[in-house]
């Protein structure tokens, strides 16, 4: 795999991470998210589950290797996201507050930490196949 196929399967994981979480992503879901078996913060998981089902389709990988990652990265992200809202719902914190940004900052960090993880799954994975 080249290094243009690595960094087009990266740039494609942060396009939808930012479809995901920032454009289709309903106000109604926020409301549920520190609630670990909330039904907003499940569906938002599932949505980047999906997205990523499809990025790593593209990337080339084998159908029930995606199907895994994907799931594993929908379980992740939604404890990222849990995680955060917990805090910041526990602390009361909002925009406005200094901590609110620390926590939204470190959310967003473990997310994009998760998908160059997944990058490097799909790289080493391409290696071993000789792609």
């Amino acid at each position: 795999m080249s290094i243009t196929a690595v960094l087009t399967c990266l740039v494609l994981l942060q396009i939808k991470h930012l479809i995901a979480d920032f454009i289709i992503q309903p106000e109604s879901w926020f409301s549920t998210k520190s609630q670990y078996s909330g039904r907003g913060g499940i569906l938002h998981a599932a949505v980047h589950a999906a997205l990523t089902f499809a990025v790593l389709l593209v990337c080339g990988q084998g159908l029930v290797a995606i199907l895994l990652v994907s799931v594993i990265e929908g379980v992740i992200h939604h404890f990222i996201d849990w995680c955060k809202a917990s805090v910041v719902v526990r602390e009361k914190l909002t925009t406005q507050h200094k901590r609110f940004w620390w926590f939204f900052g470190i959310d967003q960090a473990l997310h994009h930490l998760t998908y160059i993880g997944i990058v490097w799954w799909v790289y080493t994975q391409s290696q071993s196949l000789g792609v």
